[in-house]
């Protein structure tokens, strides 16, 4: 099987944009520090790492879905005026876009907001 130039591109496309989501929620840092699914915190378990310095696995896959989410967003957005469609079709395409990053948004904002407010206590 033989891919085209245009499929190369964006399947070359698609792997930096995958390996930059990977760095922005910490992909790095769990292969260095490897640090564990739950945080012991005071005498309890908690999968949300209470110190803001530290993370767990799961708040970097909260993160990378967030930052998945939010670029998909974007992505269709964009996509919405690529190429010739009817008009309810690019509209449909923007609201679907508009939701997409306000979904994103909205996860990464709840994450920082656990990892700020002292809940834990």
């Amino acid at each position: 099987m033989r891919l085209s130039e245009d499929n190369l591109k964006n399947l070359k496309a698609l792997v930096v944009v995958i390996f930059c989501l990977y760095v922005l929620s910490g992909g790095f840092y769990n292969r260095l520090v490897k640090p564990t699914q739950f945080a012991y915190w005071r005498g309890e378990y908690y999968t949300i790492s209470p110190e803001m310095d530290k993370q767990t696995t799961g708040e970097s896959t909260l993160a990378f879905i967030c930052n998945l989410t939010t670029f998909l967003g974007i992505f269709t957005m964009a996509s919405s005026g690529w190429k010739q469609r009817d008009r309810l079709t690019s509209n449909r395409l923007m609201i679907i876009g508009i939701g997409l990053v306000i979904a994103g948004m909205i996860g990464s904002y709840t994450l920082i907001e656990l990892k700020r407010i002292p809940w834990y206590r």
